[in-house]
């Protein structure tokens, strides 16, 4: 058979279809003379490939080892094809599709997650790869007491965490102090009042988008959560596993 029939070629060839068992042939089953199919449910084909919604995420799948959203997988079969041609063209010579995803992905692909990451108005991502935060008492009565945690209590963050995070942090000074206490919590560390302050402008602008975005202000608190709820996104998409304060993105 060769390496390029399409859909078309093989429902014309009835004997083909019998053979893979694509459903098209009866068979005996059991001893009362009924008959039954082939098993089709795994089976599914698409006439035009252009159509095929999961196209790109198959393409980029195969070229990276990882899977990626359809939305996410087109833009990333337009980076590769492009990068490919701007190293072709430095090179002077043809440069594979394979290679210029390696160097693509090792050279550009964190800012370019770090951008579109940021740029989602929803991020369908929970912050710590866990279950549905579950509040209990003890979360209840430290909200109620100490206000000023219970976003964190509200996300799934528990309350001897946030304690030890805070009790981490502090000697930091007040300065950054929320900031760098959630970037402990969700995997991250603030190295410095500098990284702080970069760190800080960045949510900052996030918490401008979001308010646009919503029509209300997001709040500072809400839109710091959000910023590292998002950094983990991309660390996610480079396939890091966020495990204790290892992790800076």
């Amino acid at each position: 058979m060769r390496g390029d029939i399409n859909a078309v070629e093989v429902y014309q060839d009835k004997e083909l279809l019998t053979r893979l068992g694509y459903g098209m042939l009866d068979v005996p089953v059991g001893s009362t003379g009924g008959v039954g199919f082939e098993d089709v449910r795994k089976y599914s084909h698409i006439d035009n490939e252009e159509e095929d919604v999961k196209m790109y995420r198959r393409r980029v799948y195969h070229l990276t080892g990882r899977y990626f959203t359809n939305d996410l997988s087109r833009a990333l079969w337009y980076k590769f094809q492009e990068h490919k041609w701007v190293l072709s063209e430095q090179a002077g010579q043809e440069i594979s599709l394979e290679e210029a995803v390696a160097d693509w992905m090792q050279n550009h692909s964190h800012d370019f997650f770090k951008e579109w990451a940021f740029q989602q108005e929803v991020v369908p991502f929970r912050l710590r790869y866990t279950s549905e935060p579950q509040r209990g008492w003890v979360g209840l009565t430290a909200g109620l007491v100490v206000p000023q945690i219970r976003e964190l209590l509200e996300v799934g963050f528990g309350v001897p965490a946030i304690m030890w995070a805070v009790m981490l942090e502090v000697w930091g000074g007040p300065q950054y102090n929320y900031l760098r206490v959630v970037a402990r919590l969700s995997g991250h560390r603030v190295k410095g009042q500098a990284e702080a302050a970069q760190r800080q402008a960045e949510v900052n602008q996030l918490e401008q988008y979001l308010s646009q975005q919503t029509g209300q202000q997001y709040g500072a608190k809400a839109a710091t959560i959000e910023y590292y709820r998002r950094l983990n996104l991309v660390a996610e998409f480079e396939g890091k596993n966020l495990c204790g304060n290892l992790i800076l993105a």
